[in-house]
């Protein structure tokens, strides 16, 4: 049984404004933007930025930083409105000093956010160039991965930040985002980590929160899509994890959490729509062990995430 087939259970896809609010809400109350990804991204990302100029096989990444006539190129996969991408070129940019960055994203109003961000922080995005794609994953490769010859265009780094869950079929898309990598490359997927909230949340509730919009998968299964194709990867969890404050989503009254409460399960108006008895159950196990830490009578959800890295072998 999926939400769809639950009689007035609606996605959290059918109202794109709910959709975003409840994903703006939760990432606020994670601190994704303002703390955990900034963190992430200044003690863990330049090492990953480094492996692809002293590569002992020898990058093209590391060539197009001393070849300025050769742009390094980056795809960017459900980009949102480019928060993290950007703070992914801050750090590209000082090794590569001319950078192409494609983005692909199916909200076009978040595409306009990250438009005006690049408007307004000209100096910052000097010598970028951007190429914009309004439209799924799925779409930019039937529309546009190949170039004038009829071969897989070729990036020298893509990135998918949370976004793996939206796309239709996980398997193939990163296969085609491992065929689009260029020889000394690199694949940077970040994910909801196996042994999260998430994963015991989707496992026994798969079922019930079921939406061919979203794919319920965790860091397991992209690890299983790789070790299918026999492309090696490497994996580093966040470092000390992350708990967050769910508590306000047991409170029927609270508007912040019932957003929270739509966002975990991609529910639209969850406490509203779905059956009580699958509502006790689902919020018995967010409260349980298998989700949570109960700290001084707060509710902490573990909502870690892993970071799937692929580099991609020069060939000789």
């Amino acid at each position: 049984m999926s939400s769809a087939s639950l009689p007035g259970v609606r996605s959290l896809f059918s109202d794109v404004d709910h959709y975003v609010d409840c994903r703006r809400t939760f990432l606020l109350r994670v601190k994704w933007v303002s703390d955990r990804m900034p963190r992430w991204c200044a003690s863990v990302f330049p090492s990953l930025v480094d492996a692809m100029v002293t590569s002992k096989t020898g990058s093209v990444a590391a060539l197009s930083s001393r070849e300025h006539s050769s742009p390094f190129r980056v795809l960017s996969v459900g980009t949102g409105a480019g928060e993290i991408n950007g703070m992914m070129i801050g750090h590209l940019k000082e090794k590569f000093p001319r950078i192409r960055c494609t983005v692909v994203e199916p909200c076009v109003n978040e595409i306009r956010k990250y438009q005006n961000y690049v408007i307004e922080n000209k100096d910052e995005f000097k010598d970028i160039q951007f190429e914009w794609f309004g439209d799924t994953f799925e779409a930019f490769v039937r529309s546009g991965i190949e170039d004038i010859n009829g071969k897989i265009k070729q990036f020298n780094f893509i990135e998918a930040v949370e976004a793996v869950y939206y796309l239709s079929n996980h398997e193939d898309a990163l296969e085609e985002m491992y065929d689009s990598l260029a020889p000394g490359g690199l694949l940077l997927i970040i994910v909801a980590a196996n042994n999260g909230g998430y994963h015991n949340l989707w496992k026994q509730h798969g079922d019930i929160l079921g939406d061919d919009r979203m794919n319920f998968i965790t860091s397991a299964d992209v690890k299983d899509a790789f070790k299918k194709k026999g492309i090696p990867f490497s994996a580093v969890p966040e470092p000390n994890g992350s708990r967050v404050d769910i508590s306000e989503v047991f409170d029927e009254n609270s508007d912040v959490g019932n957003r929270i409460l739509d966002f975990l399960t991609h529910i639209c108006h969850f406490r509203k729509s779905v059956p009580q008895h699958i509502q006790d159950d689902l919020m018995s196990l967010l409260k349980s062990k298998k989700c949570s830490e109960i700290i001084d009578g707060r509710v902490l959800f573990n909502n870690s995430f892993e970071a799937i890295i692929v580099h991609r072998v020069l060939s000789h």
